[in-house]
């Protein structure tokens, strides 16, 4: 982990965040298709996920949970994460590609609960 942290890779102590701001979402297939601006290492840059819904319930104490999962692919060197090491039969150490898996429980209210929730106010 601390390898991960520091300036070789994503460099915590000076960029703590990873964002995705979402610019466009379509159907594509079972799924979606999420385009967004990434900014990671203080650059941002283009990238689209490939998302699907994987279902949603109540829990047991009645909260309403959904899943979801975004995947995609992008380049390390375009968000400034350029070091490598010669690997002792020839080639290097690291690819330069990166997979993205994201997964996501979001919680959400049932709209009739709602909808009686705010009639009471």
């Amino acid at each position: 982990d601390r390898d991960l942290m520091s300036p070789r890779f994503f460099w915590s102590m000076r960029y703590p965040d990873i964002t995705f701001e979402s610019t466009k979402v379509e159907k594509a297939g079972d799924g979606f298709r999420i385009h967004g601006e990434l900014t990671m290492r203080g650059v941002t840059k283009p990238v689209v996920l490939e998302a699907s819904y994987l279902g949603g319930m109540a829990d047991p104490d009645g909260a309403y949970k959904a899943g979801f999962e975004a995947t995609g692919t992008l380049n390390r060197k375009d968000f400034g994460m350029t070091w490598n090491r010669a690997a002792d039969n020839g080639g290097v150490l690291l690819g330069d590609e990166v997979e993205i898996v994201i997964t996501v429980q979001a919680g959400y209210k049932d709209p009739e609960m709602a909808a009686l929730e705010g009639s009471l106010d």
